[in-house]
């Protein structure tokens, strides 16, 4: 599978993932990985036989008809900060990734590391993308068939979210696992794997 990871989250971080998935001949997203699969499938479907979104949401800030999404006030104050203190907010965005679950001290540098290796100037793009995009009125239109996972206590992308693309992909099947956050692929990697290939399988 050919992987698009989340924002702050380089695509090594999909390492086990990775491995676990490398022979299926599909698209693999998680998070704000997912809106360039979501926009390939629209413009191009032929070239996609199937695609996995992991967290994933047609748009992040929450608006009038799409309540699964976050206050975009959120957002612009997670920007303000950002700019100020990168390493705090990265330090705040990876909690709350983890959340329900607590985060060791050591893996919580390792991971706000890992983000800062991406660049600053990336890293703020990135949240531009998260405020901007907005794939609502597209998802109709994708015809391949689409595997959702999502974890049922995220608190970065509401599992709402995916219930709300599963409604509207014409080819899409959900599953959510209870208990677990929004680092699902990284947290869960072998429960993601299992899903995917049993995915895999139906394609067949």
């Amino acid at each position: 599978m050919n992987w698009f990871s989340g924002w702050a989250y380089p695509v090594s971080c999909l390492g086990e993932l990775g491995e676990k998935t490398s022979q299926f001949p599909m698209i693999g997203s998680w998070s704000l990985g997912s809106f360039q699969p979501l926009e390939m499938a629209v413009k191009n479907p032929r070239s996609i036989r199937g695609m996995v979104l992991v967290s994933s949401t047609p748009r992040f800030c929450a608006t009038d008809g799409f309540e699964s999404g976050l206050p975009e006030a959120n957002l612009r104050a997670m920007q303000r900060a950002f700019a100020r203190d990168p390493r705090a907010t990265l330090e705040n965005f990876h909690r709350l990734c983890a959340a329900p679950a607590a985060l060791p001290a050591g893996e919580l540098l390792g991971r706000v590391e890992k983000s800062l290796s991406l660049g600053i100037e990336a890293l703020s793009a990135g949240l531009r993308e998260l405020r901007e995009k907005d794939f609502r009125r597209e998802v109709s239109k994708i015809e391949i068939p689409v595997l959702l996972l999502h974890g049922g206590e995220d608190r970065v992308i509401p599992a709402g979210a995916s219930r709300w693309l599963a409604a509207k992909l014409p080819h899409a099947k959900i599953v959510t696992l209870p208990g677990a956050g929004h680092d699902l692929p990284v947290r869960n990697a072998d429960w993601v794997a299992t899903e995917i290939s049993k995915f895999a399988g139906e394609l067949a």
